[in-house]
């Protein structure tokens, strides 16, 4: 099931990304237009990623909710444990997914610049790596109640608050607005 849903959620969350990335560099195309563009160019590549993404999910629900179901409670350790894990993931797949729709190269230069990337800009990532996982927390939290907040803002708040916070270590780091400037004048101001 997470393969599955990893290869359909992949493409989806690129196409997301991107359309968010291009509102940050304000750039004047119909969403809608933006989201199949970005889809049909990065679907490819972000099926891996994708799969991943949500094996790493459903491995983290299982963990818990095994846990939960042996002995009653979630251990502070374990939970603890969950949550770290759900903040490096975060923090990882933040970085990761813009270097995914705007730069052609492979998956291990990607994880390598992800962690080139943290060191330097370090509570940036920590604040929207919290950030997520504070919103997931409050999902689950909040469940069933959370669906229908889910129904109407989706991935698409989370994410963009969380590239709003990464946005300008990000353009400051891999010159994002230089290089879109050179290849693609039109999505410009």
């Amino acid at each position: 099931a997470c393969v599955l849903g990893g290869a359909i959620f992949g493409p989806a969350l690129s196409g997301m990304v991107d359309c968010i990335l291009r509102s940050l560099r304000h750039c004047q195309d119909d969403w809608w237009c933006s989201y199949r563009k970005a889809w049909k160019q990065n679907w490819r590549e972000s099926l891996v990623p994708g799969i991943v993404l949500c094996l790493f999910v459903g491995f983290l629900v299982f963990m818990g909710l095994q846990v939960f179901w042996t002995s009653g409670t979630l251990p502070l350790g374990t939970a603890l444990c969950c949550l770290a894990s759900a903040l490096l993931a975060a923090i990882l797949f933040s970085v990761f997914w813009p270097q995914l729709v705007l730069f052609r190269q492979s998956h291990l230069s990607r994880l390598r610049n992800c962690l080139l990337f943290f060191f330097p800009n370090f509570l940036r990532c920590l604040a929207a790596g919290l950030l997520q996982v504070a919103w997931w927390v409050l999902m689950l939290v909040l469940y069933p109640g959370s669906l229908l907040l889910l129904l109407f803002l989706g991935f698409w708040l989370i994410l963009y608050w969380t590239y709003q916070i990464l946005y300008p270590a990000l353009n400051r780091v891999f010159q994002i607005e230089e290089k879109i400037a050179e290849t693609f004048p039109e999505q410009c101001m």
